[in-house]
């Protein structure tokens, strides 16, 4: 609320509001930008959240000289590799006139955004809020772990005007691979070979365990361990005289 007797800073003026019957109502000065702040008191600026509910201060963040306000409903989010999770944006415009802002993300593919959002015009003193979508396909390039995004938001008018936001992407782990006996029957004294893909998204060790069905032979070595990162093969040469191996996840 705006009391009387009160100074409000609007970019670079100030406005201040007296008791009617003064000589004026309202007083404009143009702000000094090499005076102390606290030499012109104002204001705190009010942001609320689409529910009515004020935002704290610490929880928005401004651009140089504040004509940019924004706000993320989340610092963290967790998404399954295959599904989607979604997130809030919340855009002020503090400006002295109406503007255009872009959004741009960094630290993710491109691909993973659902909905990338389009320039938003915002009149002076207004706010909009985006939901902003990441859908993380269940592939290898999906790498399980920890991902850092940047949300950077810029001013058409006014160039210096930028922000950046930043959240932590957590895409959970999961397995699958496959294998392959080339050829898929070997007799005593034949060579082949057995393929490995790591079809998950995190490194996997793998055992080869050679056995023969009849257990007449011996294979040296009879087992044999692998490691491989996501999306990564590896051809293993199988002992003389091999049969189908057995491959387990160590």
């Amino acid at each position: 609320m705006w009391l009387p007797g009160e100074n409000l800073r609007l970019g670079e003026v100030w406005l201040r509001l007296e008791r009617g019957g003064q000589a004026q109502t309202t007083r404009a000065f143009v702000a000094d930008s090499t005076q102390v702040a606290k030499a012109m008191p104002s204001t705190q600026p009010l942001f609320l959240r689409p529910d009515g509910r004020s935002l704290e201060p610490s929880e928005v963040a401004l651009s140089p000289h504040g004509w940019i306000a924004a706000h993320l409903d989340t610092p963290d989010l967790v998404i399954n590799p295959g599904s989607s999770a979604a997130f809030s944006l919340l855009l002020f415009n503090r400006g002295p006139a109406a503007d255009t802002f872009f959004i741009t993300f960094e630290g993710l593919p491109t691909e993973w955004l659902a909905n990338p959002p389009p320039p938003l015009g915002i009149p002076a003193g207004g706010e909009r809020e985006v939901i902003l979508t990441l859908r993380v396909p269940r592939t290898s390039s999906g790498r399980a772990g920890k991902h850092p995004l940047t949300v950077r938001i810029s001013s058409q008018s006014a160039r210096q005007e930028s922000l950046e936001l930043h959240l932590t992407v957590t895409v959970t782990a999961f397995s699958e691979f496959f294998s392959e006996l080339q050829p898929s029957q070997i007799q005593a004294g034949q060579s082949g070979q057995v393929i490995i893909q790591n079809r998950g998204n995190l490194s996997e060790t793998f055992t080869i365990l050679w056995e023969d069905r009849q257990h007449e032979l011996v294979f040296e070595p009879a087992e044999k361990h692998l490691s491989l990162p996501p999306r990564k093969n590896s051809r293993r040469g199988v002992p003389a005289g091999a049969a189908a191996p057995a491959l387990v996840r160590r």
